[in-house]
């Protein structure tokens, strides 16, 4: 496993490189984007049963870094229609299994969809998805 936790910290220097290289020059490199070397060494570490506090800390700080950059520019992927009815039920006070329930599926794939709607409007919670959601007009 130390291969691929080393490969994955790699993956990430490269990711933290090429951001901060992007950031202050304006230009973006003739390699791989940091937010796909960002989703490879999260694809690598979630294979790994230990990666480390470190190595695990780091991948976090860099998807924070690279939700950041995408809001900055505006690149969120759209919400798929099921994701919008998950979004415009997230206001009410129902906790995760009430709305499970009432999507007819189960809590698992509920924070399955939540994760994906977190991501793609750059959210790291329920309430920070809201607010999103709110400042993008989907509710």
């Amino acid at each position: 496993m130390a291969g691929r936790v080393e490969l994955a910290a790699a993956l990430l220097t490269a990711a933290a490189a090429g951001r901060i290289y992007s950031d202050a020059s304006g230009y973006q490199t003739d390699g791989a984007p940091p937010g796909a070397l960002v989703g490879e060494a999260r694809g690598i570490l979630r294979h790994c049963d230990d990666p480390g506090p470190l190595v695990t800390t780091w991948l976090a700080e860099e998807q924070r870094a690279e939700a950041a950059r995408t809001r900055r520019e505006g690149l969120a992927e759209p919400l798929t229609d099921r994701e919008l009815t998950i979004v415009r039920m997230l206001p009410a006070p129902a906790s995760l299994r009430e709305l499970a329930a009432d999507l007819f599926v189960t809590p698992n794939t509920l924070k399955t969809h939540l994760r994906a709607i977190y991501r793609k409007l750059g959210a790291e919670s329920r309430e920070e998805a809201v607010i999103r959601a709110r400042e993008g007009g989907l509710i």
